[in-house]
């Protein structure tokens, strides 16, 4: 679930704020991710979702099995 997230990486380091910070803009980033398997192998378990809401910053991941298929 890292493997998006090198950009983002040090945007608000300081754990000390001298000037507050304001999102005029609402803003969402929403990734698909699916990974296709070699013919015979097969996934023998998946993740379990997880939803983390910090009321301003929300995290959501949902794997599927479908088959060859994991997303």
């Amino acid at each position: 679930m890292g493997i998006f997230s090198a950009p983002e990486k040090h945007l608000f380091d300081h754990a000390n704020r001298v000037h507050p910070i304001y999102f005029e803009y609402p803003f969402e980033r929403a990734d698909d991710v699916s990974i296709d398997l070699p013919l015979g192998w097969q996934i023998s378990n998946i993740p379990a979702p997880q939803k983390q809401d910090g009321h301003i910053v929300t995290y959501s991941v949902q794997p599927e099995n479908n088959k060859a298929r994991c997303i």
